[in-house]
């Protein structure tokens, strides 16, 4: 049988990593991260067009108790987007609580900086609010070739965390993302969150979690779309530690709407081990997850 190329759309991707990290506590009131990672990613597609990148990924945080109930946090960073399956590591996915990873594009390079303050107000009430930005080199391509374009995300959030009871723990927060493109094909997105859950753990091993989040979305040049999405969830967590078992329904009231993230599918700040965070539809699902 004759080969068509137009009909293969494979394509070979070798990707290594190396990383290091220090944890360092000093003086007692301060803990510093001080690491590196080197990426070295190959990637060729079926037009036999080969790209290379070999990085190496500087890594800073700070955390500082300023009182016993009050510490502040700082970091800087760089990451390059991996090729890999689920996106799963076992390399540290925090640097002094700012996440490192996110649903980029594959190969994108990113830098991120970042200042928090978190204050325990009492035994069972916790919160704090968090500042970064995230500057981005994101590739894309085209029939000519590829093209590196420049992003930047601003992210803004406060949040709140209360455990009234020792069966239920409440949440809430409040988070803002500012997506800014160097190029006018691509428009400015300025999105703002509002998540609340309600979670209740039963000593038998049972529990459940019901959810609400509104979104208010502008994206420049096509208007703007808001809604409330109400997820839920119900599992048990088996003896001894051994797994979960648990049943979700995402977008319980089946509600429409127009969502964009930096790929178009889900925000970048956000993940979620049951796939997108925001749904288009009611999708039910099961999970188990076990230890061995």
């Amino acid at each position: 049988m004759k080969h068509n190329p137009l009909l293969d759309n494979s394509f070979h991707i070798r990707h290594g990593n190396g990383y290091a990290y220090s944890y360092l506590r000093y003086p007692a009131q301060l803990t510093w991260t001080i690491g590196a990672s080197v990426d070295v990613l190959d990637t060729e597609d079926p037009e036999t067009r080969k790209e290379h990148y070999n990085r190496f990924n500087p890594k800073f945080g700070l955390m500082w108790d300023l009182t016993r109930r009050t510490t502040f946090r700082a970091a800087a960073f760089k990451t390059l987007k991996r090729a890999t399956l689920f996106d799963q590591t076992i390399e540290p996915t925090q640097v002094a609580g700012f996440n490192q990873f996110f649903d980029d594009f594959d190969s994108t390079e990113a830098r991120r900086l970042g200042v928090a303050l978190d204050h325990r107000f009492s035994s069972d009430l916790y919160g704090g609010v968090e500042l970064s930005r995230r500057d981005l080199q994101i590739p894309i391509d085209t029939l000519a070739g590829t093209f590196i374009t420049d992003f930047s995300e601003n992210l803004r959030r406060a949040y709140l965390y209360w455990t009234p009871h020792s069966r239920v723990a409440m949440s809430v927060s409040v988070e803002s993302e500012e997506f800014e493109p160097e190029i006018d094909e691509i428009s400015a997105v300025e999105t703002l969150f509002v998540p609340a859950t309600v979670s209740y753990y039963s000593p038998t091993g049972f529990f459940g979690s019901l959810s609400a989040t509104l979104v208010d979305q502008d994206v420049e040049g096509k208007g703007a779309d808001d809604f409330v999405l109400f997820d839920g969830a119900l599992g048990y967590r088996l003896p001894n530690r051994y797994g979960i078992v648990r049943l979700g329904i995402k977008n319980i009231s089946d509600e429409d709407f127009n969502f964009r993230g930096l790929t178009f599918q889900r925000s970048p700040p956000r993940e979620s081990d049951e796939g997108p965070l925001f749904t288009p539809e009611r999708t039910i699902f099961v999970q188990m997850t076990l230890a061995f």
